[in-house]
């Protein structure tokens, strides 16, 4: 079994694409734009128009066998996907530009196969690694070597996020789905009003709360505590016991987008 690699680089030159899979009997696809930041552009001509080429080049070439390399994220709602197989159905929307590209480049890849001529799949593996593996692997070695890989508990750690929105997006949305009994609430410490989301990233939950609709705030000062604590009080579970991260920034669905800044962001430990 002959195969090639295709990079990157020349997945959306279609001359290139079919020099390289001349002669090959089957054709693994593992280049794409990963990420959650980016232009829709840019993970459009890769991802999709890109894929595309790889299709138009292997029937020119007369290869019969296509292996996609997808991902799990095309049909990630956004909730809970625990035990889900090929069945999920896609998503209505989906939380960036990669999954969204990358749905669109494995329906196509789908719909290429004839049965006859190009026999096709699409695997959605979590990650590859392995020989020759430029990302994963070398970067565990090279922070184990430096002394930077640390394991936090005993392996099993419960483990959940909470997230505060000072404006309500409108049109994407956060992880997981309005709380149908806590939406319009008030929150002990924070202004205004707030909706709470629950769901799970990846089968971690996470708890959200959202400033209520036409009620957008560019600034807030709040004790992290304050949130756990009425999580806990309306009854929504927040896993492990221990703070481990605290961050900043801004979830950008659209673009592109200027002038983005924050402004005096810290975080005080007591």
């Amino acid at each position: 079994m002959l195969a090639e690699t295709l990079d990157k680089r020349i997945a959306v030159d279609r001359q290139a694409v079919q020099a390289a899979v001349s002669g090959v009997e089957v054709v693994y696809h593992t280049a794409a734009v990963p990420g959650v930041w980016g232009a829709w552009e840019l993970f459009h001509s890769v991802n999709v128009r890109g894929t595309e080429n790889v299709i138009a080049a292997c029937r020119a070439c007369g290869v019969r066998k296509l292996v996609f390399t997808s991902s799990p994220s095309v049909t990630f709602d956004g909730t809970d996907q625990c035990g889900v197989d090929e069945s999920a159905p896609y998503p209505q929307r989906w939380l960036c530009h990669y999954p969204h590209t990358k749905a669109l480049a494995e329906q196509a890849v789908l719909a290429a196969n004839d049965g006859r001529d190009l026999l096709t799949c699409a695997l959605r593996p979590h990650l590859i690694w392995g020989p020759r593996d430029p990302h994963l692997v070398p970067r565990l070695i090279d922070r184990a070597r430096r002394g930077r890989l640390r394991q936090v508990g005993d392996g099993n750690n419960l483990q959940g996020y909470l997230m505060v929105w000072l404006r309500d997006p409108p049109g994407p949305q956060p992880a997981g789905r309005p709380h149908e009994n806590h939406q319009q609430v008030s929150v002990q410490g924070l202004p205004g009003l707030w909706n709470v989301w629950t769901g799970f990233v990846h089968g971690i939950p996470i708890i959200n709360w959202v400033r209520a609709e036409g009620q957008d705030i560019y600034e807030l000062e709040f004790d992290v505590m304050d949130l756990i604590r009425d999580a806990q009080n309306r009854g929504l579970e927040v896993p492990g016991t221990h703070i481990n991260a605290v961050a900043v920034g801004f979830e950008i669905w659209e673009g592109p987008i200027t002038n983005l800044e924050s402004v005096d962001f810290y975080v005080d430990v007591n």
